[in-house]
């Protein structure tokens, strides 16, 4: 399996690594439930590279995953028959260290680092609270990535942070696009470890 990320993924590490204190998977106390057909209605399947046969034409198949140990993990998810390098539309999970901000402040940090990257980009927040935001980017047509529209959910847990994002290659979502995606964004669900 390759270990390569998404353009726009590499960025958004980049911005985490320098200010999220170390805590993976194995050493945060919370984790993340997928959605599932079985928990969420109409909910796709994430499916290991090893189970993309049985993929479904909305389940998505792992391609890539990357950790460092001690500090973060990130797993990007295609439809079946696309890879890391050529797809349409990517999911990304990312579990890293809570940083210090607020998730407003987060989202509005990661908003000034895009713009850097990419001066026609945009973001918008779409909703916020004391423990999660969710926001859209819209890189504009960017040199280093195309034109990306991406919904994150950031969800602050006790020790990490997890970023589940929504990418598709194309300059604006429909508004079906958007509300399907936002939908499957709010199916992942924390759960304190016990």
């Amino acid at each position: 399996m390759k270990s390569g990320l998404s353009p726009l993924r590499y960025l958004a590490l980049i911005a985490l690594v320098g200010c999220a204190s170390a805590a993976t998977e194995h050493q945060s106390r919370d984790i993340i439930l997928y959605p599932t057909p079985a928990t969420t209605p109409g909910a796709p399947r994430f499916v290991s590279a090893d189970g993309a046969a049985s993929a479904g034409p909305n389940d998505w198949v792992m391609v890539a995953e990357k950790q460092a140990a001690g500090n973060w993990t990130v797993r990007d998810y295609v439809h079946k028959g696309q890879s890391a390098e050529n797809w349409t539309e990517l999911v990304t999970y990312m579990n890293t260290g809570k940083p210090g901000d607020s998730p407003a402040e987060f989202a509005q940090r990661q908003a000034a680092n895009l713009v850097k990257q990419c001066p026609g980009a945009s973001t918008t927040i779409q909703s916020q609270s004391a423990g999660e935001v969710t926001y859209e980017a819209r890189t504009g047509g960017c040199a280093s990535v195309g034109s990306q529209d991406t919904i994150t959910r950031a969800i602050y847990a006790s020790d990490n942070m997890f970023l589940i994002s929504y990418t598709a290659k194309t300059g604006d979502l429909t508004p079906a696009q958007r509300a399907a995606a936002q939908r499957m964004l709010a199916g992942f669900t924390l759960q304190p470890r016990s």
